[in-house]
């Protein structure tokens, strides 16, 4: 078999010519690259034999032929071993470099594979294991052999098949929103994994710039995850600025929320010292502005801005006898007196003492806190935009506070007398009396026969606490010493559900039903009189009372729509309240009936130190801890 050495600029010019010279097929065409470069190949080329039968190299002189562009062929004599030489020559000076870095070097090219190990302690197992897992086909032992003891040298242990060695893949992903960016790489075969620069040339090709994650690439290679998305790079997320706030220098709204009497270690409930009140002096600062921040711009992986928010200004409210400093960041008292604070207004207040209240008063309406040293007497009033404090008892009288209400002595209402409280209501005892608070209702020995509604907790655990007949509800919960009585009196108790809410609910339902029998009139009115309109026999007086049901109809419209959204409202506020509970210290009787949220339970059996609470739709009890 002749071989013949050849030269030109272009491989793949070279072989066709060469083939078209030896008048044979292209596909017949073997070659050995013997020197490339940018502008010269040089090639060691033959006709593939049609036997598979091993030809020696062995010194045999051949002919050196040397197609120049034009495709003529020079003759010229050389060995096999000069060949070699040259080669070796050629491999050894380019391969320098990678001897220096690598102990043993796999390469696979379209020529074939080539094995090479630098000098050193290089463990033949190592070898073997490497070529191993590459999944080279067809490795030649003797030639592996070869490698290990010329070291350094570029030797072909294994031909090389098209498809056998498929190279890894490797997808870039971007999140929506282009805060992150992901590779996905498959497996090779037979060829080495994806280095760090092969990912970033891929993720240029994208035009990901920004926060790049390098080490989870290298990690990935490492560990080789194939067929994962890995985290390539992460954008930066705005950091939106704190809106503004306000900073109270009062204790009272901290306290408002958690108003009660003081327990004392033997268990008793302290009345005396509620300290419902706080007082100011003139020019105190009652409350400051934090002003709000700026916001943090974030970026994506492409290096694109994203604009975040400013925190929200806010303008401080002035209630009462107080005003606002220059710079607009400060709430001052203008008098001394008693801090008040109601729908995020501060306000300082005066405070109406009075004796009692009865036949030489009348009724009492005060804008500020009331205190009555005595009694209240039947069918009297008492109003305040702040607090009501009585230290005697009432009776059968009404009493409006938009603060708390405190009643030391006994509330006896008969059937008519009534507490509404906008806070909290604190009493000793009462009985057939409604009482109703946004915030806690505690009582101190015993609530009988009244309706109780609190839109927060119902507490009576001093002496006997007893609640007993009657309708209490309570959203977030009802705790008592006893619960009912040995003579099974009908009590009806509710908690998980803001009475409130659903009371404004019901009200809100009833308005639309009559709004929407109003609409259905004020359409009907509007179809007869445009049909006249239409026809020309509408007068002129009625003309104008067309315009009217017109702009009655949009008002109407207007009203409707306005109540919807007062329901939906309502609903996102949430009816249920979650974690309610009865909870019971010593005697639950019979008689009562608990409901919680949905749920209803019938007391039918005496009960000690229990607890009822809600689960699956259904009213549970266990015992109290």
């Amino acid at each position: 078999m002749k071989r013949y050495k050849v030269t030109g600029k272009d491989k793949t010019i070279l072989i066709k010519k060469v083939a078209e010279k030896l008048n044979t097929e292209i596909s017949r065409i073997a070659y050995k690259t013997i020197e490339e470069s940018s502008d010269k190949v040089v090639l060691e080329v033959w006709i593939k034999e049609e036997s598979s039968e091993n030809l020696k190299t062995t010194l045999i002189s051949k002919e050196k032929v040397i197609v120049n562009n034009s495709g003529d062929i020079k003759k010229s004599n050389s060995t096999i071993k000069e060949k070699q030489e040259l080669e070796n020559k050629n491999i050894k000076e380019k391969n320098d470099e990678n001897i220096k870095e690598n102990k043993i070097k796999l390469s696979i090219t379209k020529e074939g594979v080539y094995l090479k190990i630098n000098f050193g302690d290089v463990p033949f197992n190592e070898v073997i294991n490497l070529i191993s897992e590459r999944s080279i086909e067809a490795p030649e032992v003797n030639k592996i052999n070869q490698a290990y003891e010329n070291r350094g040298e570029n030797i072909k242990i294994a031909e090389y098949y098209e498809g056998l060695y498929v190279s890894s893949i490797i997808e870039i992903i971007i999140s929506e929103d282009k805060m992150e960016a992901y590779m996905n790489f498959t497996e090779p075969k037979g060829l080495e994994l994806p280095k760090l620069k092969d990912v970033l040339e891929k993720i240029r090709e994208f035009k990901i710039t920004y926060g790049i994650q390098e080490e989870n690439i290298i990690q990935a290679i490492k560990e080789k995850k194939y067929n994962l998305d890995i985290v390539v790079a992460k954008g930066t997320k705005p950091v939106n600025g704190e809106n503004a706030s306000v900073k109270y220098h009062i204790n009272s709204v901290a306290r408002k929320n958690s108003l009660k009497p003081t327990l004392l270690d033997d268990g008793k409930v302290d009345f005396k010292n509620l300290d419902i009140i706080e007082n100011v002096e003139e020019g105190a600062i009652l409350a400051e502005k934090i002003n709000a921040t700026k916001g943090k711009n974030g970026f994506n992986v492409f290096g694109e801005e994203i604009t975040a928010k400013d925190g929200r200004d806010i303008n401080l409210s002035k209630g009462k006898n107080t005003y606002i400093s220059d710079d607009g960041n400060k709430i001052i008292s203008e008098i001394s007196g008693m801090v008040s604070c109601r729908d995020k207004k501060i306000s300082v207040l005066d405070t109406f003492v009075i004796d009692s209240v009865g036949i030489s008063t009348g009724n009492i309406d005060f804008v500020g806190n009331v205190i009555v040293k005595g009694d209240i007497m039947p069918d009297y009033s008492v109003r305040a935009t702040g607090n009501i404090e009585v230290k005697g008892n009432v009776e059968k009288a009404a009493l409006y506070a938009e603060g708390d209400i405190v009643i030391r002595g006994s509330f006896f209402g008969k059937g008519s007398g009534k507490v509404e409280a906008q806070g909290d209501v604190i009493l000793n005892f009462a009985e057939s009396s409604t009482i109703q608070a946004d915030g806690n209702i505690i009582a101190n020995e015993a609530l009988m026969n009244c309706k109780v509604y609190s839109q927060k907790k119902i507490t009576v655990i001093d002496k006997k606490g007893v609640i007993v007949g009657g309708e209490i509800k309570a959203a977030e919960g009802i705790e008592a010493i006893n619960l009912g009585s040995n003579r099974g009196i009908k009590t009806d108790i509710e908690v998980g559900n803001n009475p409130q809410i659903v009371e404004e609910q019901r009200k809100i339902e009833l308005e639309i039903e009559d709004m929407i029998k109003k609409m259905q009139q004020i359409e009907k009115n509007i179809a007869v009189l445009s049909k006249l309109k239409t026809a020309g026999q509408l007068e002129p007086e009625k003309e104008d009372f067309l315009n009217q049901l017109i702009s009655a109809k949009f008002i109407t419209t207007k009203t409707i729509s306005d109540l919807k959204i007062q329901i939906e409202d309502n609903t996102e506020k949430g009816n249920e309240v979650k974690n309610a509970t009865v909870n019971v210290h010593a005697y639950c009787y019979p008689g009562i009936k608990i409901k919680i949220r949905k749920g209803t339970y019938f007391v039918k059996e005496e009960l000690q130190n229990v607890k009822f609470y809600y689960e699956k739709a259904d009213v549970k009890f266990t015992s109290l801890v």
